[in-house]
């Protein structure tokens, strides 16, 4: 990078690409760590909506949730999350995540905003410091540029959602998470700015790899705690018993068919 270019960049602000730079740093698992609340809340809220449309609810939660979980984690394989700027936005996109996981509960109930506003923030602070981090001089700048613009649309159709009720919230999100999909899907299609192809945004691959490892270990072992924890402070029966090994073997076979196959793959 030319460093004297003052329309790019400032030099250590983006990620260095050697194969080193793929390891994962404690401050993005402490980021991880709270999507890792959010996928406990998106399971105790399906439990507490065992219908069709609590299962429809969960499902469209769940499409946010990752949106977002997946939004920061590209933006952050740019940056060199070791520079204070980025950590601080990190933090504060930390901060909206917490408000997003404790607010899914009642997410289509009384803290349908909260959950809006977090989910707002998520997407469009991190890509509005992106575009002001690399500068007018750099390619990186247009892909975050199309989709900051698509992600104001779907967060202020996300807190439209939100000051709605039942069946009028549902549908608004239902829409918005369409659209979210859909111009991800064909590369943030925006006018005068046209759309992204793959090559103009080269990942550090084997960090998102880590990453995602990463992540499903903390969840795995998450599930372990909360099955051991429940286990523990239930009376013992046979039914509960039961219970209790089917939630063990159901997490050994997820830790076997993602450690034995996919993490490889993925790599």
């Amino acid at each position: 990078m030319d460093t004297n270019n003052t329309n790019e960049a400032p030099p250590g602000m983006l990620r260095a690409r050697p194969r080193e730079s793929a390891s994962v740093l404690p401050v993005e698992l402490f980021f991880d760590l709270v999507y890792v609340l959010a996928v406990t809340q998106l399971a105790h809220y399906l439990l507490d909506h065992l219908t069709l449309r609590g299962a429809a609810e969960a499902l469209l939660l769940f499409l946010a949730v990752w949106r977002g979980w997946v939004h920061i984690t590209w933006i952050s394989n740019y940056f060199d999350v070791r520079s204070r700027q980025f950590r601080l936005v990190l933090m504060v996109v930390t901060f909206a995540s917490l408000i997003l996981s404790a607010s899914l509960p009642e997410a289509f109930a009384g803290r349908g905003l909260a959950f809006a506003v977090g989910f707002g923030v998520i997407l469009t602070a991190a890509a509005t410091w992106a575009i002001l981090g690399v500068g007018r001089g750099n390619p990186l700048r247009t892909p975050f540029e199309r989709v900051l613009s698509w992600d104001l649309l779907t967060a202020g159709l996300f807190i439209v959602g939100g000051l709605l009720d039942g069946d009028a919230r549902f549908a608004v999100w239902l829409g918005a998470i369409a659209i979210a999909y859909t111009v991800m899907w064909l590369g943030f299609p925006t006018p005068r700015l046209g759309h992204s192809h793959t090559t103009e945004y080269p990942v550090t691959g084997d960090h998102l790899a880590e990453r995602s490892l990463l992540f499903v270990t903390i969840a795995l072992g998450e599930t372990l705690i909360i099955t051991g924890s429940n286990f523990g402070e239930l009376p013992a029966d046979a039914e509960r018993f039961a219970a209790f090994a089917v939630a063990f073997v159901a997490t050994v076979a997820i830790w076997w068919l993602y450690f034995d196959r996919g993490a490889d793959a993925g790599r």
